[in-house]
């Protein structure tokens, strides 16, 4: 038998940690964290998490596969957030990103009440995402039911940084330096840390840029930030 052609290459590329809450909310999708689906992609759940008290998980997933095209090797890459509430899925959208073929690094993802809050890097750029489940579902209920997946926006809509953080499936790209501190997710600029933007968690609201002073008198700088930057000369 002789070499395979490269268009016989099946794209494999795990990116994924297998964590417990990872596991969990694959089994409850009743799937492998990393499986071949009927089309011969490489399916890989990269980061998920479960609701403590209501039936809701959040997934982060990748699909990929390589071909050959007019004779040059090409790979289909697609990452998307997906949201289940009682085992269906109700919303899912393709992630902001540089590129998909550049994979994600999930770095925070968790549940604030009703509201799920992301945060993964992509090549050098850093985004959030704020999904709040109850306005999906109400959303879904106006829409009847599966409409509501998909509202006709698409990422490149949404990655240039808008004056409001939405109440769900709003994408931001932040600064590279964050910080959970209290109900807000604080960004800092790199090298600099001369000023703080303030993102709420739990509801849509101006995005706020603050001084270092303000931040401090508010309450928003993160615990470590005096030790990071303990004086002007190193901002």
């Amino acid at each position: 038998m002789g070499q395979p052609s490269r268009a016989d290459i099946h794209y494999f590329q795990v990116y994924t940690h297998q964590t417990p809450e990872v596991v969990e909310v694959a089994n409850a999708r009743r799937h492998p964290v990393v499986y071949t689906d009927d089309q011969g992609y490489t399916c890989e759940l990269l980061a998920a998490v479960s609701h403590p008290q209501q039936p809701w998980n959040v997934a982060f997933l990748r699909r990929a596969k390589s071909a050959v095209k007019n004779g040059y090797p090409v790979t289909d890459v697609r990452i998307w957030v997906s949201l289940e509430v009682a085992g269906k899925e109700v919303w899912e959208r393709s992630i902001a990103s540089y590129n998909p073929y550049f994979g994600c690094s999930v770095e925070f993802l968790d549940f604030f009440a009703d509201t799920l809050v992301a945060i993964y890097g992509s090549k050098s750029d850093t985004y959030a995402l704020r999904l709040n489940v109850n306005e999906v579902l109400a959303a879904a209920g106006e829409l009847g039911g599966d409409e509501a997946a998909d509202d006709g926006r698409t990422w490149e809509d949404e990655w240039n940084e808008p004056e409001r953080w939405e109440g769900w499936g709003d994408f931001r790209k932040i600064e590279n330096a964050w910080a959970i501190v209290g109900n807000h997710v604080v960004t800092l600029p790199d090298h600099t840390y001369d000023r703080v933007q303030a993102l709420r968690i739990d509801e849509t609201a101006e995005v706020r840029t603050l001084s270092i002073d303000e931040a401090r008198g508010q309450g928003l700088l993160p615990a470590d930030f005096d030790a990071i930057v303990p004086s002007p000369d190193r901002v």
